[in-house]
């Protein structure tokens, strides 16, 4: 995500064109199809499990399709439309859904903060019993 918010705004001004490529474009396609598979079973093994890591990862793979759809956008409206100025402008609608995503998943159920109710605990004593 970080190379996503430095390098999209660079491209707008500077008129940089993205590159075009067939394998690019399979990737994606194929990235399209399997990544939200592979995010809603992770999703659903860790709600099954309770374990929030994996229900993080399950988004992280729904986030890649996000990425993949994308750059599949970006990369047919430079080649079709000449639309080069389109795919920077993604990248930074991604990088602020990753933002929105990071921030969600720091969020208990009940909408707190997870990092401010560890710093509560660690605060109260650690390793208290």
């Amino acid at each position: 995500m970080r190379a996503s918010w430095r390098s999209s705004p660079r491209p707008l001004p500077a008129g940089e064109h993205p590159f075009t490529s067939r394998v690019g474009i399979a990737l994606a396609l194929a990235s399209i199809v399997v990544m939200p598979l592979l995010g809603r079973a992770k999703q659903r093994l860790g709600r099954a499990l309770d374990a929030r890591s994996t229900i993080g990862e399950g988004a992280q793979n729904l986030l890649c399709a996000y990425m993949a759809a994308g750059v599949l956008v970006g990369l047919l409206a430079n080649t079709l439309l000449g639309a080069w100025w389109l795919d920077p402008l993604i990248g930074l609608a991604i990088a602020a859904l990753a933002v929105l995503e990071g921030i969600e998943a720091l969020e208990d159920e009940d909408g707190d903060q997870l990092a401010v109710i560890v710093a509560e605990r660690g605060a109260g004593g650690a390793g208290q019993k």
